[in-house]
């Protein structure tokens, strides 16, 4: 399967920045069927050129994802759509894809209507130097360590649809579970913190372009 930073091949795909945000200040954005390739195929082109970095489930972009975020969309003659690069596991960073029109017209995300050969794309915010530092730390591998409670272990994910995850503790009690991205763990099980020690964790999730995932394994709980 080749991964994208952004799908179009369905409506599903395509609305990924077109729901709610959990930060209510962000409004949602629908994108055409030509915006939405438009957007896909420039940005990869642009990111990749720049970056050397292609897409793949450890990187990808999300929708804003702070209080003080900058709305994801902001028309004008140059306009932005401003979403966060993301990095596995928890790397963050607000860039913009920039397009304008040569002759002055003002094309939004919704147009069907519109001569590509009239636009001009470029990228804002970039850092290659941090993203191949973020890429070459190998961060994933596990056993997960954490620290510093509270903190909530959550899934973070591009394109993932619906999901199931599961903590256990070692003796197979269930100490956790949750099927939204934003719910996580915090140590916590019916209001007492539990033990540093190992726990196993299973995720279970179906991506927006139907594919199945199937993950397992441990985390371990330091105080």
């Amino acid at each position: 399967m080749k991964h994208s930073f952004y799908g179009c091949e369905n409506e599903l795909e395509r609305n990924y920045f077109a729901r709610v945000s959990y930060f209510t200040h962000q409004k949602p954005v629908a994108f055409s069927p030509k915006f939405c390739h438009f957007f896909s195929e420039k940005f990869e082109e642009l990111f990749v050129s720049t970056t050397g970095i292609k897409p793949s489930r450890k990187i990808g972009i999300l929708m804003p994802n702070r209080d003080d975020s900058r709305q994801l969309y902001e028309p004008g003659l140059v306009s932005r759509l401003n979403p966060v690069l993301w990095i596995m596991p928890d790397y963050f960073d607000d860039i913009s894809f920039c397009w304008q029109s040569k002759t002055g017209n003002m094309v939004k995300p919704t147009d069907e209507e519109f001569d590509l050969s009239d636009l001009e794309c470029w990228l804002e915010g970039l850092k290659p130097v941090e993203y191949w530092k973020q890429v070459a730390t190998e961060k994933n591998i596990h056993p997960f360590k954490i620290s510093n409670l509270p903190f909530e272990l959550k899934v973070f994910g591009f394109g993932v649809n619906t999901m199931v995850f599961r903590i256990y503790n070692r003796w197979g009690q269930l100490m956790f579970e949750s099927n939204n991205p934003r719910i996580g763990w915090n140590g916590v099980f019916k209001g007492k913190p539990q033990p540093m020690d190992a726990y196993a964790y299973t995720l279970e999730a179906e991506l927006i372009d139907g594919e199945k995932v199937k993950q397992a394994g441990n985390i371990t709980l330091v105080r």
